[in-house]
Order: C-alpha cells, then sequence, then structure tokens
C-alpha cells in the first residue's frame, strides 16, 4: 500500500516569490548603480552594509512621506482658500552696490623692465649671471602661496639679502591693459588698482578693502576704452 501524499500548492509560493524577487533585486542594483538621486544608490548597492542600507531607506520613506503630506497640504489650502497673496517690491530703486572685479596675471613680468631693472642693479647685460639675475627676477615676480619653495636655491646668495622684493616686483610688472564695457553712465572713472594677495599682485576693481592691500608704490594703469567723464 502507498501513501499518497496531497499537494496542497503552499510549495508553490517560495517558488514564486523567488521568481519575482530575484529580477527584482537585480533591477534594484542596476538602477542604484545609475541613479542620480539622493539616497536611492545607497540602497541597493551590494557594497553597502546592512545598516547603512537600513538608514537611506528610512531617509527615503521620510522624504517621501514629507513630499506627500506637503503635496497634500497645499492641495487642501487651495481648495479651502484659492488665495494668492503677492508682495511687491520696488526693486528698481534699490541701490546695490557694483561687485567688486579682481584679475591676476599669469606672467606679469615685463621682459624689457626685468633686463633694465638688472642692468641697473648689477651692472650685467648678457651671459651666465644675466640669465641667473633674470631667474631670480621672473621667480620673485611670480611668487605665490603655492610655490614659495622655488625661492629656495637663492636663499645662501648674499648678493640677493638686501633686495628690496616689493620694489623689484613694481619695477619689473607688466602694465596692466583691458577693456571696459559699460552700462551706466553713473560709473564714472573706473580704474584698477594694485593690491598683494596670496598670488602675488593682483588687480582689483570696487573692493572694499582695497586701501589695506595696496603696495606703497602704485603700478601705472592705463585703460586702453573710453569711459565716461
Amino acid at each position: 500500500m502507498h501513501a499518497i501524499r496531497k499537494n496542497n500548492g503552499n510549495n508553490k509560493k517560495p517558488n514564486f516569490l523567488l521568481k519575482y524577487l530575484k529580477p527584482s533585486l537585480l533591477y534594484l542594483k542596476e538602477f542604484s548603480e545609475t541613479t542620480t538621486l539622493h539616497g536611492i544608490r545607497h540602497i541597493g548597492l551590494s557594497n553597502r552594509h546592512l545598516i547603512e542600507v537600513i538608514v537611506w531607506v528610512l531617509c527615503e520613506v521620510i522624504a517621501i512621506y514629507g513630499a506627500y503630506n506637503l503635496i497634500r497640504n497645499s492641495w487642501t489650502r487651495y481648495n479651502e482658500n484659492p488665495t494668492v497673496i503677492t508682495v511687491q517690491k520696488d526693486y528698481r530703486y534699490w541701490y546695490l552696490q557694483f561687485p567688486s572685479a579682481t584679475f591676476c596675471y599669469v606672467d606679469p613680468v615685463d621682459t624689457n623692465l626685468a633686463k633694465i631693472y638688472i642692468e641697473r642693479k648689477w651692472r650685467v647685460s648678457s651671459g651666465e649671471k644675466f640669465d641667473y639675475y633674470m631667474d631670480f627676477v621672473k621667480k620673485v615676480a611670480n611668487t605665490t602661496y603655492e610655490n614659495l619653495d622655488s625661492m629656495a636655491p637663492y636663499v645662501n646668495n648674499t648678493e640677493l639679502k638686501y633686495i628690496d622684493i616689493m620694489d623689484l616686483i613694481l619695477k619689473v610688472h607688466a602694465d596692466p591693459q583691458y577693456i571696459m564695457t559699460l552700462f551706466s553712465s553713473d560709473f564714472k572713472n573706473i580704474t584698477f588698482l594694485p593690491v598683494l594677495t596670496e598670488m602675488g599682485i593682483c588687480y582689483t576693481f570696487n573692493g572694499k578693502i582695497t586701501n589695506y592691500l595696496t603696495p606703497e608704490s602704485k603700478i601705472r594703469v592705463e585703460n586702453n576704452s573710453l569711459t565716461p567723464s
């Protein structure tokens, strides 16, 4: 006599769940690797810790719930009292100070001015010594907070010990030329002033602290465009 086991269909449920669960997880992983939505990316990636995944799931649920409440409340308020309140501002009469602008040269050295400085300072016009001083002048004029170590080869040179660095930079610095386009006649005699910055000597217009950063000697600034008088 053989016993016949009754199949009530319960064994099909795990297979049914696995059939749809595995593709869903693969889709979630693929979506998480390519999406740019905040938080979603961390949910489906396999290299995330379980606690991290749970935290991100909670954050997403809270965000969705908050967005839903905001939309529902706005819709309810609109249906109950569809009145739009706006505040008109006389922004055309506001006085807004023109923003400051600063520019810096990539290479501020004028080669002709550098030659004149070297000839007057060290009485040389050619040769290895001239090249040595020219390299020194260029490195001094191009000194920034990023390349201070470039001055290391000149530390032990006693001839350079008492050089006025600021005077050197000002005498070899190229005269800035710029084109200015004005949109209002209220701005008159606009001038860029030299300022000391962490990037060396730069030029600033309409800066609040320009007077505190301007070197002792002013560099001649020429404007090659017409300005209102």
